[in-house]
């Protein structure tokens, strides 16, 4: 991993530089120098007081600097990667607040998913050089210096991400000064110019890598639980066989049942629900026609004591697809898994729940690379940014990184097997498990995601 750099300075903060350390220098060098700041200080001042389609010059980045897209630091899917991809911590003790510019790791799946309504990327350096890379992209037509489909599906998604951040409703009900309408304005046209620029035909997006089955392929991993190892790392073969051993699951109401994920995730991601008993199939089918019976029959209220409950060794399976728009404006599922999230319940019936968790993620790095193990177990120290794990639940002031594996039990502990799961504690005791196809879910999600704000924002700049 190779940090990005500070990127854009100021053009008044360059002069400044130079005068420091010329200042024995000869009285018209002086002068000129300081006329040169005089200008260079209206044209920042230009900068941050014109919102109205701003353009400006992005500064060369420093030499540390990403190379994802390119062996150049400076070529400009780079630059643009590290101007973007800049998760902070906020320092609320000060007034006004300091945002602390991190070292990014380009792996990062959610860069953007900073506090909700952040302002690091509507003030300041950090505003203008979004803008000014932005701008070089449109006008150089930066979609153009890189072919490849995998490279620019990754922009594309990272792209669109910031979009929907930026045109997140939620900014109204913040104070006046708080919602930077101009500022995001202006980054909303750029990147609605953009996005569909990079956008793949659907073909294309077919033919994207099925990294999941790459990983299982590379054998970097057991593909069964085993019980004698209850805690080691397994990735399932068969996760995706529609008459496999692992059931997807939906509702009966129609709707996508990891709604919370999908909502959080603004529809740019597919997300599956897949149940899997200790004898396969057969018995999960029947565990959920018991269940269902159960449901039916069962008097309102609190969930009964006499809840069918799952077997020891159940398997439960979050997975996370990438979607992708194409080049007729149309949202497109791919084969593209960004992350697995794997739990097996050891003893459903008791009050903690005795639960095994892991988690699978995409690296961006490795997946560029072509490397087979681009899906990759989340080791006990990897960090995440809290409000990520916790779906926009925790009130922040600034940021906090806690490990990944150490959280999961915040959602789904403390109660005992099938209660672990939220999707029926907290909703499917209006509405009955149904078994559902990958084709299904990922049509649902894509009518939610078309009927959002930000959707129909986004389809204004086509």
């Amino acid at each position: 991993m190779v940090p990005c750099g500070d990127g854009l300075r100021s053009t008044g903060m360059l002069v400044k530089g130079s005068i420091m350390r010329n200042s024995d220098s000869s009285r018209p060098r002086a002068l000129l120098l300081v006329g040169l700041l005089v200008v260079a200080g209206s044209l920042c001042f230009s900068f941050v007081g014109s919102t109205a389609d701003t353009r400006v010059m992005a500064a060369p980045p420093d030499a540390a600097a990403a190379t994802l897209y390119d062996p150049d630091p400076k070529h400009l899917w780079n630059r643009l990667h590290c101007a973007l991809h800049i998760p902070t911590v906020v320092d609320g003790d000060q007034d006004p607040p300091q945002y602390a510019r991190q070292t990014i790791d380009p792996n990062d799946l959610d860069p953007f998913f900073w506090y909700p309504h952040h302002p690091y990327l509507l003030s300041g350096s950090a505003y203008r050089e979004a803008l000014a890379l932005l701008d070089e992209f449109l006008d150089k037509q930066g979609e153009g210096l890189v072919k490849d489909s995998l490279k620019r599906a990754l922009l594309q998604r990272d792209l669109w991400t910031l979009f929907d951040w930026a045109a997140d409703p939620g900014w109204s009900n913040l104070g006046e000064k708080d919602r930077f309408v101009n500022e995001r304005r202006e980054l909303q046209t750029r990147l609605g110019r953009v996005i569909p620029r990079l956008a793949l035909s659907a073909r294309e997006i077919e033919q994207l890598p099925d990294n999941y089955a790459a990983a299982v392929k590379a054998r970097r991993y057991p593909t069964e639980f085993d019980a004698d190892r209850k805690t080691a790392a397994f990735l399932p073969a068969d996760l995706w066989d529609p008459k496999g051993p692992w059931v997807l699951l939906g509702t009966s109401a129609g709707g996508h049942l990891a709604g919370d994920h999908v909502s959080f995730f603004g529809g740019r991601s597919t997300f599956l629900i897949f149940l899997r008993l200790p004898e396969g199939r057969d018995q999960t089918l029947k565990y959920l026609e018991q269940l269902s019976d159960w449901q039916r029959k069962r008097p309102k209220g609190d969930i009964p004591r006499d809840i069918p409950q799952f077997p020891a060794n159940t398997q439960v399976a979050l997975a996370r697809r990438t979607v992708l728009l194409d080049d007729r404006g149309e949202i497109r599922p791919t084969p593209l898994t960004e992350q697995v999230q794997l739990r097996i319940l050891h003893d459903p019936t008791s009050k903690d729940g005795v639960q095994t968790f892991l988690q699978f993620r995409l690296r961006r790095e490795q997946l560029l690379e072509g490397q087979a193990g681009e899906l990759s177990a989340v080791p006990d120290d990897e960090g995440e940014w809290d409000y990520l794990f916790n779906l926009g639940r925790t009130v922040i002031d600034r940021g906090f990184i806690r490990p990944i594996m150490a959280s999961c039990g915040g959602c789904h502990g403390n109660a005992p097997g099938v209660r672990t799961m939220n999707s029926f504690a907290r909703g499917s005791l209006r509405n009955e498990w149904d078994v559902t196809s990958l084709g299904d879910e990922e049509r649902r999600i894509g009518a939610w995601k078309r009927e959002q704000s930000s959707w129909k924002l986004l389809k204004e700049f086509r």
